[in-house]
């Protein structure tokens, strides 16, 4: 029995040395994004206040958290209006940029949940369709946090590729075992380009949805990455 646990274990190592070379030296997944980020994403709306905010609260945290996600691009965009609130956070990573495992960890699940906020389960959904107009976008997790009595509602996606990553572990951790799964079930294809976008606001998602500057910022984030690819038509015999 130990001869075949070696073998095995063998077997296991081999594939995955084989694997890693090939992504290593062969395997070139190809890269949509152009341009920046930062004009990408509507900047102009009139009775709105329109700032781009820093990352951290300080420059050296900043350069950290740089260091730490070590994404291609990142911006953090707000708009103001009285007493409504919308954050519009979104992260790149080219492909081959960033283990996928690692980016999973930036999500509110873990990163917001770790920084002492609660997330409220009874408020929070998963995987929820989403539209804007007719068109179908990605589906997203939304999620309530408080932190001091300071309530956000949250809307996010972590796109791999041309679909969406999900690894449904407990808030504040995620699976150990996920590496091996992502192996599994994305292969070669988890070394695809990424991005990362979160909507957050002091108001409920499903009350801002509808919003005429909501749509905009909606429609810039449907052709930057939260729209899902088309089905292939079926041919008619």
């Amino acid at each position: 029995m130990r001869k075949i646990f070696l073998i095995f274990g063998a077997i296991i190592a081999t594939g995955s040395f084989i694997a890693l070379a090939y992504t290593a030296f062969f395997y070139t997944p190809p890269k949509t994004m152009s341009g920046e980020l930062q004009q990408r994403l509507l900047s102009q709306y009139d009775g709105w206040e329109i700032e781009d905010q820093p990352l951290a609260e300080t420059e050296a945290m900043e350069e950290t958290v740089e260091g730490i996600l070590n994404f291609s691009q990142a911006v953090y965009r707000t708009y103001v209006r009285g007493k409504t609130q919308i954050g519009v956070y979104v992260a790149y990573w080219e492909p081959k940029m960033m283990p996928v495992r690692l980016v999973q960890s930036h999500t509110p699940d873990v990163c917001w949940v770790r920084s002492g906020w609660t997330m409220i389960e009874g408020e929070s959904e998963y995987s929820v369709p989403c539209r804007l107009g007719e068109q179908p976008l990605y589906p997203a997790e939304i999620r309530t946090l408080e932190k001091n009595s300071h309530t956000q509602y949250v809307a996010y996606w972590h796109v791999l590729g041309d679909e969406i990553y999900v690894n449904r572990s407990r808030a504040g951790q995620w699976d150990r075992w996920d590496p091996i799964k992502t192996l599994f079930t994305y292969g070669l294809h988890q070394q695809r380009e990424q991005f990362f976008v979160r909507i957050n606001s002091n108001q409920p998602i499903d009350e801002i949805w509808d919003l005429p500057i909501m749509q905009e910022i909606l429609t810039d984030l449907a052709e930057l990455t939260l729209t899902p690819p088309q089905a292939p038509v079926q041919a008619q015999l």
